[in-house]
C-alpha cells in the first residue's frame, strides 16, 4: 500500500486492504478524532527492526539470568513482544534439550545392544570350550566331590560302630 492511498472504514468492521483484512477496535483510551494511520511492512523487515531495538544483557558476571528490554510507546505491545520472545526462547530450549536426551538415549540403547551381543558371544565361546575339552564347572564338580566324601564318611562311621559292637 502506498503512503498516498486512503481507505475509509468503521471501528469494529472489517476493512479490506490490498495487503489483507484489518479490524480496528475502539477502546476507552481512544480519544483522538483524527484519522488513523497504519503502516504495512514485510514481516522480516519488522523483525529486523525489532531485533535492532531489543537490548539483551547478563544481570551478573556469574549469572545465567539475562535482562531483556524493549521500549515502545504502547506498553501492551512492549509486553506482548517480550512475552512472545521469551515463550519462543523457552520452546526452542526445551526442544533442543529433548533432542539431546533422545540422542543420548539412542546412543545408550545402541551401546547396550553391542555389549549384549559381545556378552552373548563370549558366553557361547566359553560353552563351546567346555564341551570341546569335556569340562565341568568347578562349583558342580566340587559339589559332587563333597557329596561323595560325605557319603564315604557316613560309611566309615557305620563301620566303626559295627567294629565297636564286636
Amino acid at each position: 500500500v502506498d503512503k498516498k492511498d486512503i481507505y475509509r472504514g468503521e471501528f469494529g468492521k472489517n476493512l479490506i486492504l490490498p495487503a489483507g483484512v484489518v479490524t480496528f477496535t475502539l477502546t476507552q483510551n481512544s480519544k483522538s478524532k483524527n484519522p488513523l494511520e497504519i503502516s504495512i511492512a514485510p514481516v522480516l523487515d519488522v523483525a529486523e527492526s525489532l531485533f535492532e531495538e531489543i537490548e539483551v544483557g547478563i544481570l551478573g558476571e556469574n549469572s545465567s539470568t539475562i535482562q531483556i528490554s524493549y521500549k515502545d510507546v504502547v506498553a501492551e505491545r512492549t509486553a506482548s513482544i517480550l512475552d512472545e520472545l521469551v515463550n519462543r526462547y523457552n520452546k526452542k530450549s526445551v526442544s533442543e534439550k529433548n533432542q539431546i536426551f533422545e540422542n543420548t538415549i539412542e546412543m545408550i540403547n545402541e551401546r547396550i545392544k553391542l555389549i549384549n551381543n559381545e556378552l552373548s558371544s563370549a558366553e557361547s565361546d566359553v560353552e563351546q570350550y567346555k564341551r570341546r575339552f569335556n569340562m565341568v564347572e568347578l562349583s558342580t564338580e566340587g559339589t559332587l566331590l563333597l557329596n561323595e566324601l560325605t557319603s564315604q564318611n557316613k560309611e566309615i562311621s557305620k563301620l566303626e560302630v559295627e567294629v565297636d559292637i564286636l
